[in-house]
């Protein structure tokens, strides 16, 4: 199976060609991981405790920084790893592998978890960004294609 971006030219929608060689239409189902990306980033701009520990003395200030920036470095993460694969197999019109595009996709829902724990809380992010490089050695050791 792979994927491919079908249409007129300006009307092009995100599609699958299966190993009998019928093209289906994914546009229904790819979703708008901008509008979750955003919203995460919305919710940690917003996040309680943010004010607290940048007002507080001593290390929190430093730990309430090193708790964006590791949420903003998920965020980062996430829109390459995901829209670099999708981009190739929509934009581009080329076909990509759909193994490549579901690792992608799923490793990137681990990273919008940890955008949106660490919103939550400043540790929060750590728990969930924890499974990601063991997600991704996974998805190399198994083969989708």
């Amino acid at each position: 199976m792979k994927l491919a971006r079908i249409g007129a030219a300006g009307q092009e929608r995100p599609a699958a060609l299966d190993a009998d060689g019928t093209w289906r239409d994914l546009s229904e189902v790819v979703p708008d991981i901008t509008g979750a990306l955003l919203a995460a980033l919305g919710g940690l701009a917003g996040a309680d405790w943010l004010p607290h520990l940048l007002h507080a003395g001593g290390p929190w200030p430093w730990a309430a920084v090193v708790s964006v920036l590791f949420a903003l470095g998920c965020a980062a993460l996430l829109a390459w790893n995901v829209f670099s694969v999708w981009v190739e197999a929509l934009r581009n019109a080329r076909c990509a592998l759909v193994g490549r595009v579901v690792i992608a996709g799923l490793g990137g829902m681990i990273l919008l978890d940890a955008v949106i724990a660490t919103a939550a809380h400043p540790l929060g992010g750590l728990m969930c960004a924890a499974f990601y490089p063991v997600f991704i050695v996974m998805g190399r050791i198994i083969r989708m294609g």
